[in-house]
């Protein structure tokens, strides 16, 4: 299998890359690899379809790259499933825990799958959740409703 992140980089031109800001940051969040994705999808769904299928492989080969379950999220997210794009976001999640980006993601993708009191705690308490996540006295899946 052709390494995703020269694939990434052969399709959209761009570098499959992102800043990581930490939650504590009062830095911007680099939104760069979301547009790339969403532009993809709405100008080129071919090769968009394409890199989600390669994005998903890659997730499901890779363990401990944050970065390749982020990019899975986005393509599942602009293709509408919040599910899978939850799911990915969590294992980012897990393997960075101070990454208040994919923290916002997660948070937009309970509230799409009807998760509001999850979106209002991570979005109103973002520190505190973060904070007792990474000392272990809450579950990432906590954060879920029942049906989501």
């Amino acid at each position: 299998m052709e390494n995703f992140y020269l694939l990434f980089r052969k399709i959209t031109g761009k570098t499959l890359s992102k800043r990581a800001v930490g939650y504590k940051s009062r830095n911007e969040i680099d939104e760069a690899l979301f547009e790339t994705v969403s532009r993809l999808f709405f100008e080129n769904r071919k090769n968009f379809c394409y890199l989600k299928e390669k994005a998903l492989e890659a997730a499901k080969n890779e363990k401990k790259d944050a970065l390749i379950f982020s990019a899975a999220g986005y393509f599942c997210y602009v293709d509408c499933d919040f599910k899978k794009a939850k799911n990915f976001f969590q294992k980012a999640i897990e393997l960075n825990p101070n990454d208040l980006e994919q923290w916002l993601c997660l948070a937009f993708c309970l509230r799409q799958l009807g998760g509001e009191s999850g979106f209002n705690r991570i979005m109103l308490e973002s520190e505190d959740v973060i904070t007792e996540f990474i000392k272990g006295k809450i579950k990432i899946n906590e954060l879920s409703d029942k049906n989501t």
